[in-house]
């Protein structure tokens, strides 16, 4: 990582942020929806969760799905635990578009990465290709409990906006998350205090999906998506160990047809795209007591 000081990088950050107010808007009603932006919202504290309400503006969305739709989407895979991909073998349906590369002469994309990473108070430099997820409404399209990171590949956070408002299903849901007082919170959409981690021990598969997303009153952390909002969670503790089975989460299926969940994704690493990851070298001769055990604080 570039020897950067906290402060200019916070000042950097906060910089990109303000475009959010002031970027070239198409119209005064996107001017005005910029105005509504709120500060990040702490929703859980394992795994470290925040939630930024209109970092991007419905008219922002709308042509990045536009731009998505003519590129064309793929039928989506999963990632593996060293970083490769694979078919999803059911634990995925949707569909995904990679726009771009890391280069950054794009303007849209440029904007997209940088306003993104800057949520995240992470350097753009550190950021994949920004990643276009589209799930059906009706269909059942949904993924499966899955984790974003681990040590080989790296990904210190996870930056995603919806890009449509689904009212109807289709929740990021974190089943283990220890969840703030979200009622508490005045966010629309945000519910769960999480379920208790220690259900797990013994259990030697992660349980489906579908029984938590379909039952209101189920205990999991669910976030509802809607447009511009913003959702910042890491995987890892600030030491870099994963964060156990909190850091787990799924896609809810989008319940009614026509009513389809958008959404993009900027994963970001601990280390510049292109170089090496020296904390898995650096861990893999450390004693494995390092390593955060999957089922960490136990209720």
């Amino acid at each position: 990582m570039a020897a950067v000081s906290g402060g200019t990088r916070l000042a950097g950050a906060l910089l990109v942020l303000g475009s959010a107010f002031t970027a070239a808007a198409p119209s005064q009603a996107s001017v005005t929806e910029h105005r509504t932006y709120r500060p990040p919202v702490l929703v859980a504290s394992n795994p470290r969760t925040y939630i930024i309400e209109h970092l991007f503006s419905q008219e922002e969305c709308n042509a990045l799905v536009r731009r998505a739709e003519a590129h064309g989407m793929e039928v989506a895979t999963i990632m593996s635990g060293d970083g490769t991909q694979k078919p999803t073998a059911g634990s995925r349906a949707s569909f995904t578009a990679v726009l771009g590369g890391v280069e950054g002469n794009d303007l849209q994309l440029r904007t997209w990465r940088e306003r993104m990473a800057a949520a995240a108070l992470l350097p753009v430099n550190h950021a994949e290709p920004l990643a276009i997820a589209h799930y059906r409404g009706g269909h059942g399209d949904r993924y499966e409990l899955h984790f974003d990171s681990s040590l080989s590949v790296g990904r210190v956070a996870t930056v995603l906006v919806f890009l449509s408002d689904v009212h109807h299903g289709g929740e990021l849901m974190f089943p283990w998350a220890r969840a703030e007082n979200v009622s508490a919170l005045g966010l629309n959409g945000i519910t769960g205090p999480g379920r208790p981690i220690s259900e797990l021990q013994g259990v030697n598969k992660e349980p489906p999906i579908l029984p938590m997303c379909l039952d209101p009153e189920d205990a999991a952390l669910k976030i509802s998506p809607r447009a511009g909002r913003a959702v910042v969670f890491f995987s890892h503790t600030p030491d870099l160990r994963r964060a156990s089975y909190r850091a787990m989460h799924a896609g809810c299926p989008p319940a009614r047809l026509g009513e389809d969940k958008w959404l993009a994704q900027l994963f970001i690493k601990w280390h510049p795209i292109g170089q090496p990851n020296l904390v898995q070298r650096a861990m893999a001769v450390l004693n494995e007591e390092w390593r955060m055990p999957l089922l960490d604080d136990i209720d």
